[in-house]
């Protein structure tokens, strides 16, 4: 009999463990803005295409068969299932929404960024390979979208801003 449990019956760490600073960049204004930005293109219809990627440095999940950086329709699909993709910001209570997801063989986590006080969040997961289990198994199964293999692409965020027809600042270090 093992003692350990298989990846499917370990209990969801984002149930039990809170989101935390992130190290290193506790603000996040451009990545915010670039939230807010696009939140407001898609309530008023406007539909970039859904494989620009969203501006960041260090997320290293890739999507679909091409593995590419984080696109705007995955977000879309995470977003809009909710927790633990989009979480009350504990600074200021706020809505705080994915922005990069990632991490090596056994730490990982998501990134999460307030669109109120700028604050940037990690969510704790475990390792890459269930990070992206959890962005398949809770959103994107079944999608275009699907998080197959890490990446190590970062993105400008040019592709978005051209799209949005803003300028969106590049992702801080």
């Amino acid at each position: 009999m093992s003692h350990f449990l298989r990846i499917e019956e370990q209990p969801a760490p984002w149930r039990s463990l809170p989101l935390i600073q992130s190290a290193g960049r506790t603000h996040d204004s451009a990545a915010s803005r670039a939230v807010r930005l696009l939140r407001s293109a898609w309530a008023r219809g406007e539909r970039p295409h859904a494989w620009i990627g969203f501006p960041q440095r260090r997320s290293n999940a890739g999507f679909g068969p091409s593995r590419a950086p984080l696109p705007i329709g995955a977000l879309e699909k995470l977003w809009a299932t909710g927790a633990p993709f989009v979480q009350p910001c504990p600074a200021c209570r706020n809505a705080a929404y994915l922005v990069g997801a990632g991490g090596h063989p056994s730490v990982g986590g998501i990134d999460l960024v307030c669109t109120g006080c700028d604050q940037r969040w990690h969510q704790p997961i475990g390792g890459l390979r269930r990070v992206m289990q959890a962005l398949n198994e809770l959103s994107l199964q079944g999608t275009e979208f699907v998080a197959t293999e890490p990446q190590p692409h970062p993105n400008d965020g040019s592709a978005l801003a051209a799209a949005l027809g803003a300028p969106i600042d590049p992702p801080a270090h």
